[in-house]
């Protein structure tokens, strides 16, 4: 079985994800289990193997330094093993920030907090210019929605004058058109 699994850190500060890949070519691989050791001293947060999948994220950890073993297993019940080391308490797993000068650490935020303010200047910029563009095309979306409206109003008006033009010309011809009734009363046959 071949096994090269891969470690990446996503997460810094108390918990780490790690992802590991691997193919058999045989039975293929059924299931992978982790393990952490501690390896600071003092340190007694060490884990029996457990099952998992990847990516894996740890458990909580205490501050210090540990080491992820990580098994895969075939379909037959082979295993090989593989493992990574890091660290936890304000460190990047895979980055080694633990001894790192507090100028070198202002730098690193110094240069983070510049970049963000040049990255917000700059969409602040774009929304500035395209901001006259969308005001136009409003603009022009809404006098075309009244020219329209306009319209439809005055076909309305126009065939509410035809209905009504109509139906009093049909009212005073229905009025001159009856006879005056006689004043005779009715008579039974």
């Amino acid at each position: 079985m071949k096994f090269k699994p891969e470690f990446t850190s996503i997460e810094a500060g108390q918990r780490g994800l790690f992802r590991f890949v691997t193919t058999d070519a045989g039975s293929g691989i059924a299931y992978y289990e982790v393990r952490i050791l501690s390896i600071s001293a003092g340190n007694d947060q060490t884990t029996a193997f457990v099952e998992t999948t990847s990516p894996y994220q740890t458990p909580a950890l205490q501050s210090g330094s540990y080491r992820l073993i990580v098994r895969a297993y075939d379909a037959a019940h082979n295993f090989r093993e593989a493992e990574v080391s890091f660290a936890v308490g304000g460190t990047a797993a895979g980055f080694g920030l633990t001894g790192a000068s507090p100028l070198f650490i202002s730098l690193i935020v110094i240069s983070g907090l510049a970049l963000a303010a040049i990255l917000y200047l700059l969409f602040a910029l774009y929304r500035s210019h395209t901001r006259p563009q969308r005001i136009a095309r409003d603009l022009a979306t809404l006098s075309r929605d009244i020219a329209q409206h306009r319209q439809e109003a005055r076909r309305l008006e126009d065939i509410y004058r035809r209905t009504t033009a109509s139906s009093s010309a049909a009212i005073k011809s229905e009025l001159h058109s009856e006879e005056p009734r006689s004043e005779r009363p009715a008579t039974l046959e």
